[in-house]
């Protein structure tokens, strides 16, 4: 069996009898599949100690409830289905990360229709103030409520990438990293010093 950890599949096809005793754990679940040659996908469910067995597996991901209950799935088969079942599991996770992609793109441009234009200006720019002033982000603070609109945007501090995490602080000197320039190195005649 493969297991799908955190997803809540969509029932399988043609659903094999309902188990009526409660299972102690998701494992136990799948292997009551994987005891059964009848059985290609076990759904578990945390939230009522449910187990739910089904003939034909299905990538499909149901409707995941909004609070509390998560769900663990497994597409089982014969030794020879292994690389079916992890083709399952794949295109599972990836319509669950596309349906989070999905989400958190309507968030975004729901957000965007409240935001004045100054809110979207300071969105385009650091507003760190003269050292030692405001040293919270090395490399800028983009702080979306300072245009004054407050629109739950928890501000984001900047640091300088190609030379690692830098601090500008007396007492945090020589914690640097240091990276030498990925363009240095691509651009490199020796291949043995990179």
């Amino acid at each position: 069996c493969v297991d799908v950890p955190g997803l809540r599949l969509a029932d399988g096809h043609g659903p094999l009898p309902q188990i009526k005793e409660e299972m102690q754990d998701a494992k136990q679940c799948t292997e009551l599949c994987k005891g059964n040659s009848k059985c290609g996908q076990a759904i578990f469910s945390f939230g009522n100690k449910g187990c739910y067995l089904f003939e034909k597996a299905t990538s499909k991901l149901g409707e995941q409830p909004s609070q509390g209950t998560t769900f663990q799935g497994a597409f089982c088969g014969a030794a020879i289905d292994e690389p079916r079942l992890w083709s399952l599991r794949n295109a599972a996770e990836r319509e669950q990360v596309q349906r989070e992609w999905t989400k958190a793109e309507d968030r975004a441009k729901a957000l965007l229709t409240k935001l004045s234009l100054e809110d979207k200006v300071v969105l385009l720019h650091g507003q760190n103030e003269k050292y030692p002033n405001d040293r919270r982000a090395f490399a800028g603070l983009i702080n979306a409520s300072k245009a004054g609109g407050h629109h739950g945007i928890r501000p984001l501090g900047m640091n300088d990438g190609p030379q690692g995490f830098n601090h500008y602080q007396d007492k945090l000197a020589n914690t640097t990293t240091q990276f030498p320039c990925l363009l240095a190195l691509a651009a490199s005649f020796d291949p043995g010093a990179v």
